[in-house]
Protein backbone atom coordinates (compact mmCIF):
# COMPACT_ATOMS: atom_id res chain seq x y z
CA UNK A 1 0.00 0.00 0.00
CA UNK A 2 1.40 3.41 -0.96
CA UNK A 3 1.28 5.87 1.95
CA UNK A 4 2.25 9.50 2.53
CA UNK A 5 3.39 9.36 6.16
CA UNK A 6 4.08 6.86 8.94
CA UNK A 7 0.95 7.82 10.83
CA UNK A 8 -1.07 6.52 7.84
CA UNK A 9 0.22 3.01 8.62
CA UNK A 10 -1.07 3.22 12.19
CA UNK A 11 -4.43 4.61 11.07
CA UNK A 12 -4.87 1.96 8.36
CA UNK A 13 -3.99 -0.96 10.63
CA UNK A 14 -6.08 0.36 13.53
CA UNK A 15 -9.17 0.71 11.39
CA UNK A 16 -8.72 -2.63 9.59
CA UNK A 17 -7.63 -4.84 12.49
CA UNK A 18 -8.36 -2.83 15.68
CA UNK A 19 -4.87 -3.37 17.09
CA UNK A 20 -4.18 -2.19 20.63
CA UNK A 21 -0.60 -1.23 19.72
CA UNK A 22 1.05 -0.56 16.37
CA UNK A 23 4.82 0.03 16.46
CA UNK A 24 6.46 1.34 13.28
CA UNK A 25 10.18 1.24 12.67
CA UNK A 26 11.80 4.56 11.88
CA UNK A 27 15.53 3.97 11.61
CA UNK A 28 16.86 2.50 14.84
CA UNK A 29 13.65 3.10 16.77
CA UNK A 30 10.06 1.86 16.74
CA UNK A 31 7.51 4.68 17.06
CA UNK A 32 4.11 4.26 18.71
CA UNK A 33 1.64 7.06 17.99
CA UNK A 34 -1.11 8.98 19.80
CA UNK A 35 -3.70 6.79 21.59
CA UNK A 36 -1.43 3.74 21.25
CA UNK A 37 1.42 5.75 22.84
CA UNK A 38 -0.88 6.62 25.75
CA UNK A 39 -1.80 2.97 26.26
CA UNK A 40 1.85 1.89 26.02
CA UNK A 41 2.78 4.54 28.60
CA UNK A 42 -0.02 3.49 30.98
CA UNK A 43 0.97 -0.17 30.81
CA UNK A 44 4.74 0.15 31.24
CA UNK A 45 5.42 3.71 32.38
CA UNK A 46 7.42 4.58 29.30
CA UNK A 47 7.63 8.29 28.71
CA UNK A 48 5.66 9.94 25.92
CA UNK A 49 6.57 13.14 24.11
CA UNK A 50 5.22 15.27 21.32
CA UNK A 51 6.65 15.50 17.84
CA UNK A 52 4.59 18.23 16.26
CA UNK A 53 0.97 17.46 17.07
CA UNK A 54 1.53 13.71 17.53
CA UNK A 55 2.12 12.00 20.85
CA UNK A 56 4.90 9.42 20.61
CA UNK A 57 6.35 6.62 22.67
CA UNK A 58 8.64 3.92 21.48
CA UNK A 59 11.59 1.61 21.91
CA UNK A 60 14.88 0.83 20.17
CA UNK A 61 15.12 -1.85 17.50
CA UNK A 62 17.43 -3.89 19.73
CA UNK A 63 14.63 -4.15 22.29
CA UNK A 64 12.07 -5.76 19.93
CA UNK A 65 12.00 -9.25 21.51
CA UNK A 66 11.29 -7.84 24.97
CA UNK A 67 8.48 -5.65 23.60
CA UNK A 68 6.82 -8.48 21.64
CA UNK A 69 6.92 -10.67 24.77
CA UNK A 70 5.33 -7.88 26.82
CA UNK A 71 2.54 -7.50 24.27
CA UNK A 72 1.91 -11.26 24.15
CA UNK A 73 2.07 -11.66 27.93
CA UNK A 74 -0.56 -8.93 28.34
CA UNK A 75 -2.75 -10.48 25.62
CA UNK A 76 -2.74 -7.27 23.56
CA UNK A 77 -3.40 -7.17 19.86
CA UNK A 78 -0.42 -5.69 18.07
CA UNK A 79 1.47 -5.18 14.84
CA UNK A 80 5.20 -4.60 14.52
CA UNK A 81 5.96 -2.85 11.23
CA UNK A 82 9.64 -3.12 10.26
CA UNK A 83 11.73 -1.47 7.57
CA UNK A 84 12.67 -4.12 5.04
CA UNK A 85 13.96 -2.24 2.02
CA UNK A 86 15.29 1.22 1.27
CA UNK A 87 15.84 2.63 -2.18
CA UNK A 88 16.51 6.17 -3.35
CA UNK A 89 12.77 6.53 -3.99
CA UNK A 90 11.01 4.48 -1.27
CA UNK A 91 11.19 2.85 2.12
CA UNK A 92 9.23 -0.40 2.31
CA UNK A 93 7.82 -1.42 5.69
CA UNK A 94 6.27 -4.83 6.38
CA UNK A 95 4.37 -6.30 9.32
CA UNK A 96 6.92 -8.76 10.71
CA UNK A 97 5.28 -9.60 14.05
CA UNK A 98 1.57 -9.52 14.84
CA UNK A 99 -1.16 -11.02 16.96
CA UNK A 100 -3.33 -11.32 13.83
CA UNK A 101 -1.83 -13.67 11.26
CA UNK A 102 -4.11 -12.21 8.54
CA UNK A 103 -2.08 -9.00 8.77
CA UNK A 104 1.34 -10.70 8.60
CA UNK A 105 3.50 -9.46 5.72
CA UNK A 106 1.13 -6.62 4.81
CA UNK A 107 3.42 -3.93 3.43
CA UNK A 108 3.57 -0.18 3.06
CA UNK A 109 5.57 1.88 0.61
CA UNK A 110 6.52 5.38 1.72
CA UNK A 111 8.09 7.69 -0.88
CA UNK A 112 11.34 9.32 0.15
CA UNK A 113 11.52 13.05 -0.25
CA UNK A 114 13.50 14.18 -3.28
CA UNK A 115 16.27 16.60 -2.48
CA UNK A 116 17.78 18.80 -5.16
CA UNK A 117 21.59 18.95 -5.47
CA UNK A 118 21.50 22.49 -4.08
CA UNK A 119 19.44 21.41 -1.05
CA UNK A 120 21.59 18.29 -0.59
CA UNK A 121 24.60 20.53 -0.12
CA UNK A 122 22.67 22.68 2.38
CA UNK A 123 21.43 19.58 4.18
CA UNK A 124 24.92 18.11 4.45
CA UNK A 125 25.95 21.25 6.35
CA UNK A 126 23.17 20.83 8.88
CA UNK A 127 24.08 19.73 12.37
CA UNK A 128 21.37 17.07 12.54
CA UNK A 129 21.38 14.56 9.70
CA UNK A 130 18.12 12.73 10.31
CA UNK A 131 14.91 12.53 12.26
CA UNK A 132 16.46 9.77 14.43
CA UNK A 133 18.65 12.29 16.24
CA UNK A 134 15.70 14.61 16.85
CA UNK A 135 13.66 11.72 18.28
CA UNK A 136 16.63 10.73 20.47
CA UNK A 137 17.12 14.24 21.85
CA UNK A 138 13.39 14.90 22.33
CA UNK A 139 13.11 11.68 24.31
CA UNK A 140 15.79 12.96 26.69
CA UNK A 141 14.12 16.38 26.96
CA UNK A 142 10.88 14.64 27.86
CA UNK A 143 12.50 12.53 30.57
CA UNK A 144 12.63 9.23 28.68
CA UNK A 145 15.59 6.94 28.18
CA UNK A 146 16.09 7.11 24.38
CA UNK A 147 17.17 3.46 24.28
CA UNK A 148 14.49 1.82 26.41
CA UNK A 149 11.71 4.42 26.56
CA UNK A 150 11.62 4.10 30.35
CA UNK A 151 11.35 7.16 32.58
CA UNK A 152 14.78 8.54 33.49
CA UNK A 153 15.63 8.40 37.17
CA UNK A 154 16.30 11.67 39.00
CA UNK A 155 19.97 10.62 39.25
CA UNK A 156 20.37 10.21 35.49
CA UNK A 157 23.08 12.33 33.94
CA UNK A 158 20.61 13.14 31.14
CA UNK A 159 18.45 15.09 33.61
CA UNK A 160 21.27 17.47 34.56
CA UNK A 161 20.08 21.06 33.85
CA UNK A 162 23.24 21.88 31.84
CA UNK A 163 22.74 18.91 29.54
CA UNK A 164 19.04 19.70 29.06
CA UNK A 165 19.88 23.34 28.26
CA UNK A 166 22.60 22.26 25.82
CA UNK A 167 20.17 19.94 24.02
CA UNK A 168 17.56 22.72 23.80
CA UNK A 169 20.13 25.15 22.41
CA UNK A 170 21.39 22.56 19.94
CA UNK A 171 17.88 21.87 18.63
CA UNK A 172 17.16 25.59 18.43
CA UNK A 173 20.31 26.14 16.35
CA UNK A 174 19.29 23.30 14.04
CA UNK A 175 15.86 24.81 13.49
CA UNK A 176 17.38 28.17 12.57
CA UNK A 177 19.65 26.70 9.89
Amino acid sequence: MLIDKLLDIKESLSSTYSFDIVAIQCGYYYNIYNDHAEKYNLLWGNKTYYQGENLLAGFPVLNIDKQVNRLRDNKLTYAIVSETEKTDDYIIRVITETSNKDALEENFKLPRKKISKKNKKKQSNKIIESNDEIIFLNAILNGADPFTGEVLSDESVWKHPKILNDIKEYLKECEEK
